[in-house]
């Protein structure tokens, strides 16, 4: 087995694994480091030797982010038809997200790496697994699928290579812990002999604060701003990190630690946020539990509003009071963010809070 990697060695973004066999060549994510100044360094080496898209058997997509999948159409653009393995949730974010960044390309007059048409190529090309769902995907690979407790869908990747031969396991992004909205990476497998680990967090001094100083924290800076008459802006990542606040906010209005304020979110927010209700098994069991009863459910709490235009973003900026604003990019790379940010930012009521 030979495990080139072609992108997201030694750096965070593009990541893209080839995995090698004698009889195999599959992909393991093909994504984008939107952060990237030189167009060298944000997207895979498909120029390196040993890859040949001719050859290529099978393409793997651990979760949605589009550090891990926003490349994969161009895969088809170039030809590629074969299928493209990952969970339920991961086709439906990915999807999204690909158009999303067709649209900011299109938007800020940027070459634009595929087209609306190559993403549907990738979906009748997209065959889903569920966690733990065993499938031979070439003649000498079978994949599983485990929870890796990053985002909703998000997979670790174990690869049972010839009959017994090797077993091994690239987890891409995961969490060890069990967080407001997944139950924690699993941890226990039948059969492993080589372990990959992504590491964009894994530095000894990466510690976080527990969950109650978080919130407290977060808490006490929204009070702080909504009783100087301010607004509140968080850039968020649109998958994962902005229901996790979502998740918080709701609960802290729910034990009265925060009275009801409107909380905006901006158009594909709320999409994704859907997606969330639509697939509760992929959630924790007390998030779940909640979605099923229909006036719990944290995602349909009425403090939570729609931004679905320029126009209504403008309201929000000019005529509403105090309240919160959730937007991408999470980097403040571009999209709603950066606009709320320019008319927001020379008010002092105002704050501005990185999640």
């Amino acid at each position: 087995v030979r495990v080139p990697l072609l992108g997201a060695g030694r750096s965070v973004g593009r990541s893209c694994m080839l995995f090698q066999t004698p009889e195999s060549n599959v992909i393991m994510d093909c994504g984008i480091d939107v952060a990237a100044t030189e167009p060298a360094q944000a997207y895979p080496m498909l120029d390196a030797p040993e890859f040949d898209i001719g050859k290529l058997d099978a393409v793997i997509v651990t979760h949605a982010h589009v550090d891990h999948s926003g490349f994969v159409p161009w895969l088809f653009k170039m030809g590629y038809r074969g299928p493209v393995y990952c969970s339920p949730p991961t086709r439906d974010v990915m999807i999204l997200l690909q158009l999303d960044m067709i649209k900011i390309w299109k938007g800020e007059n940027k070459e634009e790496l595929y087209t609306v048409d190559d993403v549907k190529e990738m979906v009748k090309h997209s065959i889903t697994l569920n966690y733990e769902e065993v499938s031979d995907i070439t003649p000498d690979i079978r994949l599983t699928f485990y929870n890796s407790g990053h985002i909703i869908g998000g997979s670790m990747a174990h690869l049972h290579v010839g009959n017994g031969l090797h077993n091994f396991m690239y987890t891409a992004d995961l969490k060890f812990g069990r967080s407001l909205l997944l139950e924690p990476a699993t941890s226990r497998f039948p059969r492993l002999e080589t372990l990959t680990i992504e590491g964009t967090y894994g530095g000894k001094t990466n510690t976080m604060p527990s969950q109650e100083d978080q919130d407290e924290l977060l808490a006490n800076i929204i009070k702080t701003t909504i009783k100087r008459g301010g607004k509140v802006l968080m850039p968020v990542l649109g998958v994962g990190r902005s229901q996790d606040i979502m998740v918080m906010i709701e609960k802290m209005v729910q034990n009265g630690d925060l009275d009801p304020t409107p909380v905006y979110l901006e158009g594909m927010l709320w999409d994704v946020t859907g997606i969330h209700t639509a697939y509760p098994e992929y959630l924790n069991r007390s998030i779940r539990k909640r979605i099923f009863h229909k006036d719990q459910n944290p995602f349909l709490n009425k403090i939570f509003k729609r931004v679905g235009s320029a126009k209504e973003r403008k309201q929000v900026v000019e005529d509403t009071g105090p309240c919160v604003i959730l937007a991408t990019s999470g980097m403040l790379q571009g999209g709603p963010s950066v606009e709320y940010l320019k008319a927001l930012a020379d008010n002092p009521k105002n704050t501005l809070i990185f999640s």
